[in-house]
């Protein structure tokens, strides 16, 4: 019984998770939002209104997750606390996980790219591609995997997690797409999604996953290569890249993240960091929260 229990509760608290992160963001960004640039006249479309909504969008996001630890789960956020060394250990780990094969593809003329010069457009759409990955992070991370780790454990929850991870992305691919291409990105997103939650269950630190992903997807949109198969981004890219090799190697529609080289490149890390986790001691820190029981 307390297993089943223990089950449901995870579930339970699950919803409860993210329908205040989604309440949250939704009534910041159409309710509140709206209220405060109305008063002043501001343009939608103005940079003031633009600060505003993005600001306010990652504010509703961390409230959310924090007023659902500190009320529900009744515990410090120690996920959330200020952390420059993570912050700064996120954006090069980032940056140096995804730069290799993106090069080795310009390297090897798979990528031929022109230069298009600075593009206006790129500034905003990095605080956008960071507040994408903190919202990805809270949710898959913060919320879905430490309730899964709760009730299954931390293996299976890494597991569970990379593969809804994936398969909430295969809908960037959009229709008509071949079987082949489904197959390929369902393993090279779950892959990179079991990379970052494996990062959080050793870090337990959402600054360090969050800058990792935002630096990782950063670093592809510079590149001009599609980003996770969206190509909404490559109008603020720098460059004006196209591939001319095998969709096994440049990763075709989806970008490098499908390719090859970004697949074993992130599950040799992954054998490395599982590696070092079995061989080093187990600290408090590493162990999920038990059951809560309520009365």
């Amino acid at each position: 019984m307390s297993r089943i229990r223990s089950l449901l509760q995870s579930a339970a608290d699950l919803v409860l998770g993210l329908g205040l992160i989604a309440l949250a963001f939704g009534a910041i960004r159409f309710a509140v939002v709206p209220a405060l640039t109305g008063p002043f006249g501001l343009a939608a479309d103005s940079l003031a209104a633009a600060f505003l909504r993005r600001g306010g969008a990652a504010f509703g996001i961390l409230f959310a997750y924090w007023a659902f630890v500190t009320l529900r789960e009744r515990r410090v956020a120690t996920e959330l606390s200020p952390a420059p060394r993570a912050i700064g250990g996120g954006i090069v780990t980032g940056v140096a996980m995804i730069a290799p094969p993106i090069l080795v593809l310009f390297a090897t003329g798979a990528y031929q790219a022109t230069w298009r010069g600075w593009q206006d457009a790129l500034p905003g759409d990095a605080v956008v591609i960071l507040i994408a990955a903190m919202l990805e992070e809270v949710v898959f991370r913060g919320v879905l995997f430490r309730q899964l780790e709760r009730a299954l454990g931390t293996a299976v929850a890494i597991v569970a997690t990379a593969l809804v991870f994936a398969v909430v992305h295969l809908s960037n691919l959009g229709e008509g797409s071949t079987m082949p291409a489904l197959v390929t990105t369902f393993v090279s997103v779950g892959v990179i999604g079991g990379f970052w939650t494996l990062l959080f269950a050793r870090t337990r630190n959402l600054w360090f996953v969050t800058f990792h992903h935002a630096t990782w997807n950063f670093a592809i949109v510079l590149s001009g290569a599609p980003l996770s198969g969206l190509e909404e981004w490559l109008d603020a890219a720098p460059l004006l890249t196209v591939d001319h090799g095998p969709t096994w190697l440049t990763g075709g529609a989806f970008g490098p993240e499908n390719s090859v080289l970004t697949i074993l490149i992130v599950a040799a890390t992954i054998g490395v960091l599982v590696r070092r986790s079995i061989t080093r001691p187990r600290s408090n820190d590493d162990r999920p929260a038990p059951p809560r029981h309520h009365a």
